[in-house]
């Protein structure tokens, strides 16, 4: 009996070795904006819907998917030095320019319909989407299946898929009342 259990105990290894190297790598899922962190004034932030002219249309039998900001992407800080000049609400609208692998390749600030926000908000809106991650923009045609990997991350596709780049414009609101920080919508 004592022979069964050391056999057994040696093929544990051996099993949880091959049910990882089965593994499926998902994608990950889309989820909400995530929180500011506390301590550091409340950010807002918004996807600004495209133009009709920004678009891609799907003609025939292209198909296109679209891209999805990482749950995890991490919220711009409100300056303590903006928040201690208890400034009204602030906002900052910025175009995002995303290359084929869902990284952020570029920033570019927008004009504003009101007066500039700070440059400090903008610096800080800049430092943290230039670490944000996308699922990419794919193109999706008839052709032979496709395996798509960004970052850590493989997709299967049923279709010929091509990553494309794409960009994105948010808003991003900062106010506070009374000196502490408030989250708002836009």
């Amino acid at each position: 009996m004592a022979r069964k259990i050391l056999s057994m105990r040696s093929l544990l290894p051996i099993s949880l070795l091959f049910l990882a190297a089965c593994a499926q790598t998902l994608p990950r899922p889309a989820a909400a904006t995530p929180a500011a962190p506390a301590n550091h004034g409340k950010v807002q932030a918004s996807l600004i819907d495209a133009q009709a002219a920004d678009r891609h249309v799907a003609d025939g039998d292209v198909q296109y998917q679209s891209p999805q900001a990482w749950p995890d992407n991490a919220m711009p800080d409100c300056p303590p030095a903006l928040l201690a000049q208890r400034l009204p609400p602030q906002r900052v609208a910025v175009r995002l320019i995303v290359d084929t692998q869902g990284r952020v390749a570029d920033v570019q600030r927008l004009a504003a319909a009101e007066a500039p926000a700070p440059d400090a908000f903008f610096a800080s809106v800049q430092a943290a989407v230039q670490q944000w991650q996308f699922s990419p923009l794919v193109e999706l045609r008839p052709g032979p299946p496709t395996e798509l990997v960004v970052g850590d991350v493989s997709t299967r596709y049923k279709s010929k898929a091509t990553p494309l780049p794409f960009h994105q414009d948010y808003a991003f609101r900062s106010e506070q009342h009374e000196g502490k920080p408030a989250v708002t919508t836009d």
